[in-house]
């Protein structure tokens, strides 16, 4: 069975057909989500409740875009407005599970160790721009989503993802700038 068959069920109050829509989605609706709320209680309330109004809602459902991206496009705007109601942004995520495995290209403990603080300073940094930008640089550059579907997941244009990219992009550059120029001159000390 395929997704169109599974929507179709669905509608028709299958709930097994549901269920099917659910699993198939849930990993990218929680990892849409937690780009946002960085948390991983708030965002698992947060899936559960975007599949529970996706439900609801499936009737009035288009298919102008996939439902994966409809239900994610849910998931990000119930997280910001959660942001916004709660007004807590956390500075350091909780990293989901699987994020933490070595790069392959690190062959020493220590060479593993300057790695994942390079990840940590880089994801401190990230989370430190304003949430609209982040949260495109996220989606484009970890999940991989084109600038049609982070648009689509944001309700903004494609130039505006582009430019909340760029924008990300530089002040990132700014900010880690001065911590690698200033690496070779501890290496002396």
């Amino acid at each position: 069975m395929n997704e169109a068959q599974w929507l179709t069920q669905s509608r028709a109050g299958d709930h097994d057909a549901y269920k099917k829509l659910v699993n198939a989605h849930r990993d990218a609706v929680f990892r849409a989500a937690f780009h946002v709320l960085k948390n991983e209680e708030e965002t698992l309330d947060v899936v559960q409740e975007s599949f529970l109004k996706a439900y609801q809602a499936l009737k009035k459902f288009e298919g102008k875009a996939s439902f994966r991206t409809w239900v994610r496009r849910i998931a990000v705007n119930r997280s910001l407005n959660r942001l916004r109601d709660t007004k807590k942004h956390r500075a350091v995520a909780a990293l989901p599970e699987g994020d933490f495995v070595a790069d392959a290209r690190a062959k020493t403990p220590q060479q593993v160790v300057e790695r994942a603080e390079l990840k940590a300073l880089v994801r401190k940094e990230i989370d430190k721009l304003p949430p609209k930008h982040s949260i495109a640089l996220k989606l484009h550059d970890i999940e991989g989503l084109s600038y049609d579907e982070i648009a689509k997941l944001t309700d903004s244009k494609p130039g505006t993802v582009m430019s909340r990219i760029h924008y990300a992009r530089q002040k990132l550059k700014e900010r880690l700038a001065s911590h690698f120029q200033s690496a070779p001159e501890r290496m002396k000390s």
